[in-house]
C-alpha cells in the first residue's frame, strides 16, 4: 500500500513539475526562416514581450536555444533547459487583390499602341520591308519624335512590329493587344 501511495504522489508530482513548466513557457511565434549564402536564420517573436529577432540553430532567444529545424515539416526545435519545445512555422493568410485596369488607361495604352502601328505601317511602305522595331520608329528624325510613354508600366520596345496583332503587358498583370 505505501508502495502504490508513493508512485501515485510521483506521479502526481511529476505532472504539477510539468504543468509547472509549460504554465511558465512564453508565447514563442516562429513567422519565418531564410536561407542564403551565409546560412539560415529563423525569425522568432515572443507575442508577450514584443520582442523579435532572426537567430540561428546554437543560438538563444529569450532563454531559449535552437536545436534544429524541420523543413519538411516547417517545424523549429528549442530547447529551455531540459525541456524541448516544437514551434510550427505560423503561415500568412493573404487575401488576393486584384488590380482593375481602369478603361481610361486601357484607352491611353491602345492610343499609344495606335500610333505606333501607324508609324510602323508607314516605315513598311517606305522602306518596303515587314519588319521593324521600336528603336527603328522613334527619334526625332523618325516616324514618331518623342518616346511614347507608359501608362502602366507597360514596355514598347518588346513589341513583334512585323505581326498583325500587337500587344504590351502592364506592371499589374493586364494585357492590352491592338489588331492592325
Amino acid at each position: 500500500m505505501k508502495r502504490i501511495k508513493r508512485i501515485f504522489l510521483t506521479t502526481i508530482g511529476s505532472v504539477i513539475v510539468a504543468a509547472g513548466l509549460y504554465a511558465s513557457e512564453p508565447s514563442l511565434l516562429f513567422s519565418g526562416y531564410l536561407v542564403d549564402g551565409n546560412g539560415a536564420r529563423y525569425s522568432l517573436k515572443n507575442s508577450d514581450s514584443g520582442k523579435s529577432s532572426w537567430v540561428e540553430i546554437g543560438q538563444q532567444f529569450e532563454g531559449y536555444t535552437l536545436r534544429s529545424f524541420d523543413k519538411i515539416a516547417e517545424v523549429l526545435i528549442v530547447s529551455k533547459e531540459s525541456a524541448e519545445f516544437r514551434l510550427r512555422l505560423a503561415h500568412a493568410h493573404v487575401k488576393k487583390s486584384v488590380v482593375e485596369l481602369t478603361p481610361e488607361k486601357e484607352e491611353m495604352i491602345l492610343k499609344n499602341l495606335r500610333i505606333l502601328a501607324a508609324a510602323a505601317d508607314q516605315y513598311f511602305v517606305d522602306r518596303k520591308v515587314v519588319v521593324t522595331s521600336y528603336d527603328e520608329l522613334i527619334g526625332l528624325r523618325k516616324y514618331v519624335k518623342e518616346d511614347v510613354t507608359p501608362v502602366d508600366g507597360e514596355s514598347y520596345r518588346a513589341i513583334n512590329f512585323s505581326s498583325e496583332k500587337m500587344e504590351v503587358t502592364t506592371t499589374s498583370g493586364h494585357t492590352v493587344s491592338y489588331l492592325r
